[in-house]
This record gives structure tokens, C-alpha cells and sequence, in this order.
């Protein structure tokens, strides 16, 4: 993978891979902020290698996915939104950690996606560098809820179909969870 090979594309600088699959790298001028700290090529090997090195972390059932797992099982109810004006929560059928980690797999063999972000720290991509891997799915995965006062009510057209993906530049999960963009 050549990172930049492909020049400018809007929102930022993208890799062409070997078979073609253009990875776009976002998050306004982030992306770009990265490259020249990290260095061009380390970035295009976290695109690269992001997946790979996640499911190895799944299939031996690392430490680092246990810990992430915590924060994945946060998207399984709707208790996390009493800090937040809106949460995605996982339909039933994927509420579950082998239900979640099949997702994951799915979407890792066939991402939609992958581009180079910060992580978020109260809603500001001001954290650590970090790849984030996403899949469109052809079911819902999961539902968008908002806090109206006191009560929590379900989005209009909150169904949500994608799943995204986070893991630090070294391939350690941090979250997944469903979300409509």
C-alpha cells in the first residue's frame, strides 16, 4: 500500500491497496495532522494492518478485547445515555459478545470503509490516533435513542445498519458499536 498514491480526495488523503480498495483518511485535516507526526508510512501500515491485527486480538481473546468488550456491552442498553444527548444500542439478536464479535469479523473481512482518526475525548477528536473500520450491513443492527427530558425515545429513522469499528494504531480494539450516518 502506497500511502497517498491515489493524490486528494475531499476531506482529506487516501491509499489505493492492492486490489484497488481505496481507504480514505478524514476527520478534517486530522488525518493529515497524523501522517506528518507518525510518518506517512506507519499510517498506511495501521490501514493496512488494523484488521488483521483485531482478529487475532479476537481469537485469542486478549486482554485488550476484554477491555474493550466493556465498552462495546455499554451499547447493548440504554443506561449510557444519561451522560449523552443520543446512544446507539445493538438490536436484540446482537446483544451478546459472540453475536458482537461475528459482526466484527463479517465486517472485517469486507469493510466499506477505513480512514485514520483521532479517538474522541467529550465529543472532540482531540485523543490518540486511531483506525476506524466500517460495514454496511444489509439487516439493523441497531437503534438510536435521544433523551426528550426526562424520557428516552427512539430516533425517527433511527435504524441503524452500519457498524464502526475502533482500534488504536496498533491494532488494540478500543470500541464497536452500530450507528446511522
Amino acid at each position: 500500500m502506497i500511502f497517498g498514491s491515489t493524490g486528494r480526495v475531499p476531506g482529506g488523503l487516501c491509499a489505493l491497496g492492492g486490489t484497488g480498495f481505496v481507504i480514505f483518511a478524514q476527520a478534517k485535516g486530522a488525518a493529515k495532522l497524523i501522517a506528518r507526526q507518525a510518518g506517512k508510512r506507519f499510517v498506511a501500515l495501521a490501514l493496512k494492518k488494523a484488521g488483521s491485527r483485531l482478529a487475532g486480538k479476537l481469537f485469542l481473546n486478549s486482554k485488550a478485547w476484554v477491555k474493550a468488550f466493556e465498552h462495546v456491552a455499554e451499547h447493548f442498553s440504554v443506561k449510557a445515555l444519561a451522560s449523552k444527548a443520543s446512544h446507539s444500542v445493538f438490536t436484540t439478536a446482537f446483544r451478546s459478545k459472540p453475536a458482537v464479535e461475528k459482526l466484527i469479523r463479517q465486517a472485517l473481512k469486507g469493510p466499506t470503509k477505513k480512514y485514520i482518526s483521532r479517538l474522541t475525548i467529550g465529543g472532540d477528536a482531540i485523543g490518540r490516533p486511531c483506525v476506524v473500520i466500517e460495514k454496511e450491513f444489509a439487516e439493523v443492527i441497531g437503534e438510536t435513542f435521544k433523551k426528550v427530558g426526562a424520557e428516552i425515545v427512539k430516533q425517527e429513522g433511527g435504524d441503524c445498519k452500519w457498524l464502526r469499528i475502533v482500534v488504536d494504531i496498533t491494532g488494540r480494539p478500543i470500541t464497536a458499536f452500530p450507528f446511522k450516518p
